[in-house]
């Protein structure tokens, strides 16, 4: 029986214990080990940090990108809408209904929108605002 023995004495009690050669022992880190896990773990959060900021900055490039899509969508139809207001105007189109009618077509050609509206100085469509005022 290949191995070895080692004597020992706890609580008062002493005694052989046999350690097969099977048996491995292991001792307590040093010093340097503790530094080197220290190290390891340093240089693993730090590439784990660079990752994450890379992983947000594409995200943020992604979702920004439709961000503004959509707000850039929504800025081009009101820049739209006020040119066709001003040149309706301008060519003296005071027929309300006419500017009613460009506000729900444009709606519907963008069933994204929850609504579109204008507005203009206190009679200064037609100078019958009194007269269109909804009355309840």
């Amino acid at each position: 029986m290949s191995g070895t023995s080692t004597s020992y004495t706890n609580d008062g009690v002493s005694g052989t214990a046999y350690l097969p050669a099977s048996t491995k022992t292991y001792s307590r880190p040093s010093w340097s080990s503790s530094s080197v896990v220290w190290a390891v773990t340093v240089q693993a959060r730090h590439e784990a940090d660079a990752q994450a900021t890379v992983y947000a900055a594409e995200l943020a490039d992604r979702y920004g990108d439709e961000v503004d899509k959509v707000v850039g969508n929504g800025l081009r139809t009101a820049r739209d809408l006020a040119g066709t207001m001003v040149a309706l105007k301008s060519s003296n189109v005071t027929d309300r209904a006419t500017y009613d009618r460009v506000l729900r077509e444009l709606l519907e050609a963008h069933p994204d929108y929850l609504g579109t509206w204008a507005v203009f100085e206190p009679d200064a469509l037609d100078g019958k605002d009194a007269q269109s005022r909804i009355r309840r």
